[in-house]
This record gives structure tokens, sequence and C-alpha cells, in this order.
């Protein structure tokens, strides 16, 4: 059984998603995946407008009142090109 942080639990392996970020949202950032779904954002999240690969895991259980939420782990401006 995977161990939580606080009340929310972790799903799954840590992966990296890409994307761009989509705005404050409701509770946490919004980002926009490039299969166009709006996920939410918990953790160090990218400050600013652009393009981003995030490593992280997305949470089974969030506050964030909007859609799935990825908990980030690193952030990188992703590769244009």
């Amino acid at each position: 059984m995977m161990k939580g942080i606080g009340m929310f639990e972790m799903a799954a392996a840590e992966i990296e998603i890409v994307g761009d970020m989509a705005g404050p949202g409701v509770e946490c950032p919004l980002f926009r995946l490039e299969s166009g779904e709006v996920i939410t954002l918990s953790g160090p999240a990218p400050k600013g407008e652009g393009a981003y690969a995030l490593t992280g895991r997305f949470l089974q259980f969030s506050n964030c009142m909007q859609g799935r939420t990825f908990r980030i782990q690193h952030f990188r401006p992703a590769k244009q090109g």
C-alpha cells in the first residue's frame, strides 16, 4: 500500500507530462496538457506563462476542485520544436 502525503494519497509511479500554464484556477494553478485536458497543479508550480515539462504524480484526492490534480516534484521549460 502506498503512503500518502497528508490526506492526499499519491497514485502510481512518477511520470513526466508536458503542456502549458493555463491560469490561476479556483484553488490551484491550471495546466493544459498536450492532449487538451486541463488539470490542476499542486507543489512547486512554474510562475508565468509558457510550455513546461512537469515531473511528479497524479493525486487520487485533492482540494483543487477542478479536474485531476498533478503533484509536481520538478519542472523545466519544455523543448520547443
